[in-house]
């Protein structure tokens, strides 16, 4: 595959089911506007078919209205998933106009924000993760806001991606080529896996 791009960033995602099964539980969804966008993670719990129909839910339920601020896009899911295993997801939300990028996570998902410029500290950023099911039992969720500067790198995976992944981010690799690297190499034989990589060039 290809890097896809948009006037506000490029990204790559790759994904693939454990054992090659037909349905994966693992996908995502990926907006863009002209001066923002969304990032949307899902791990339906399991694997398989049962675990494809719940991240589908979800996934619907968001392209609803995907420039619905973060909480409410959660609320919708977590109404739209009752009848399914549940999952697990992270949002990240965009909005070039102010620089900065809003996100949170529920259950056992990964985020990463790692900073081009220099002098940024920390260097790299990770997302709060909060413990809890979409469909079954959600926290009370504040999303963190962090500042978002071009050439800035955020990558968000399920937990079919082994933890540490974060620190082979490569700021100048091609998002495509570094979402294929980190799933080839971190990626567990025994689950679904998914890992997106974008990389924010913002307003043109």
């Amino acid at each position: 595959m290809e890097t896809l791009k948009s006037n506000i960033a490029e990204w790559g995602i790759e994904t693939r089911s454990v054992g090659g099964e037909f349905g994966c539980g693992d996908d995502a969804l990926i907006h863009w506007h002209l001066t923002g966008g969304l990032v949307a993670v899902v791990d339906g719990l399991g694997h398989g078919p049962s675990a494809s129909m719940a991240a589908h839910a979800a996934l619907d339920a968001i392209r609803v209205n995907p420039d619905d601020p973060p909480g409410q896009i959660l609320a919708r899911c977590h109404e739209a998933t009752r009848r399914t295993r549940g999952l697990t997801m992270a949002i990240a939300s965009i909005d070039a106009q102010q620089g900065q990028l809003t996100w949170f996570g529920v259950g056992n998902v990964q985020g990463t924000l790692v900073r081009s410029a220099p002098g940024h500290t920390p260097v790299r950023e990770s997302l709060l993760v909060r413990s809890g099911v979409v469909g079954h039992r959600i926290p009370p969720i504040v999303p963190t806001i962090v500042p978002l500067e071009a050439g800035d790198i955020l990558a968000l995976a399920t937990d079919g991606i082994r933890s540490g992944f974060e620190s082979s981010i490569l700021p100048e690799e091609d998002a495509q080529a570094a979402a294929a690297r980190i799933l080839a190499c971190h990626g567990r034989p025994t689950d679904d896996a998914l890992i997106v990589v974008v990389r924010y060039r913002g307003l043109s």
